[in-house]
């Protein structure tokens, strides 16, 4: 029976792994492509200013609009607490309106 440890006999998967790392000699391979998406060019000036409002939850915009996230398929006020990623964000006239698109009311803020 061979030793165990760190004998002269590696296994293949090892030897796999020494021989793909040789071939890549910066180690991964970054994609420098600029990343860009449909949501970013669907952005317009309107939705930019209600997401200013969210982001500092300004309870003044409250009412004039809610935003919903495709992620929880929740709704909320601009003032709620919740703190979603913008390209999950979609703005709505109205809680009617989020409701319509298939999004149910945050338990957090009832903007209902």
């Amino acid at each position: 029976m061979p030793p165990r440890g760190r004998g002269k006999n590696i296994g293949p998967r090892r030897k796999n792994r020494e021989a793909n790392r040789d071939a890549r000699p910066y180690g991964r391979v970054m994609n420098t492509q600029p990343m860009s998406s449909s949501v970013d060019s669907e952005r317009n000036p309107a939705d930019e200013m209600k997401w200013a409002a969210v982001v500092a939850r300004d309870r003044a915009t409250d009412g004039t609009f809610v935003y919903a996230v495709r992620t929880t398929g929740v709704y909320c006020r601009p003032s709620c607490a919740g703190r979603p990623l913008r390209k999950n964000v979609e703005f709505h006239a109205s809680p009617a309106d989020a409701e319509r698109a298939g999004f149910r009311a945050c338990k957090r803020c009832r903007p209902g």
